[in-house]
């Protein structure tokens, strides 16, 4: 079976990120992976899509998504940006 990585942001790293991409100066990469993790959200205020929801709606790979996930879980935010 397929190790699955679950997504529970905090509310203060949901904030973090919906920060990180309202200003707008970090690089595309990290604004793509921080709305990735936002979309991947299974916490209270998260939408929790599929890897490949968030793949069309994002329009990056799903291997992408997966490895976003993988790194938060692993190991941690700043990781996974």
């Amino acid at each position: 079976m397929r190790k699955q990585y679950v997504v529970r942001l905090s509310e203060e790293e949901r904030a973090w990120l919906l920060t990180l991409i309202g200003r707008g100066v970090a690089s595309a990469r990290v604004q793509t992976h921080a709305r990735i993790l936002l979309k991947a959200n299974r916490g209270e205020a998260g939408p929790e899509w599929t890897d490949a929801a968030i793949s069309a709606a994002l329009e990056v790979d799903s291997t992408t998504v997966a490895r976003v996930r993988k790194l938060y879980v692993e190991d941690g935010l700043e990781a996974a940006l």
